[in-house]
């Protein structure tokens, strides 16, 4: 009895010394599983992006005003922008040193659905990195962003994986890249 009492004790302590891999074998850092809460007010000054003459109209596409609240934030040493409640329709923004992303409850971020709102840029997909559709949310560089909040952001991408099922069909081996 005592030695399968100590034969299970050295299974837990080895399943809980594992370390977390990616797919390919590397160690994922222990940041990127933190899942502490933020406390938002330690992220800076508010930018709520309706203060700063975003409209609240989702039906328009306002990446112009959204991008310009960022960048005001930047140029003032950063904060937190901040999408209030209601849907504000996007391509991609780029977010700066010093600025962060706080989507408050019921609020949204969703992207566009035309693909000419999303500049082609060097980025990593699939684990490559080449010249690609860049992202709604993009932090390239910088260090300490966070995106916090109890909203959502919708990428918007159901008509771009239509397209792509439908060339599956056509070409079996094309990647999501293709579409």
């Amino acid at each position: 009895m005592r030695e399968a009492i100590l034969l299970l004790l050295l299974i837990c302590i080895n399943a809980n010394a594992k370390t977390d891999l990616w797919p390919d074998g590397t160690p994922i850092d222990k940041w990127f599983a933190n899942t502490q809460k933020v406390d938002e007010s330690q992220l800076g000054k508010r930018y709520v992006i309706t203060d700063y003459g975003v409209g609240t109209d989702s039906t328009i596409v306002q990446t112009a005003a959204i991008q310009k609240v960022i960048d005001t934030a930047a140029s003032n040493g950063g904060g937190a922008i901040v999408v209030p409640k209601g849907t504000f329709l996007s391509g991609a923004l780029f977010f700066k040193q010093g600025t962060n992303l706080i989507i408050e409850e019921g609020g949204k971020l969703k992207g566009s659905d035309r693909i000419h709102d999303f500049p082609i840029l060097e980025t990593r997909i699939e684990g490559q990195t080449c010249k690609y559709f860049t992202a709604l949310v993009n932090a390239d560089n910088i260090n300490g962003f966070t995106i916090a909040g109890k909203g959502t952001i919708d990428g918007n991408g159901h008509h771009y994986w239509d397209e792509f099922w439908i060339r599956r069909q056509w070409n079996p081996e094309c990647t999501n890249k293709d579409a």
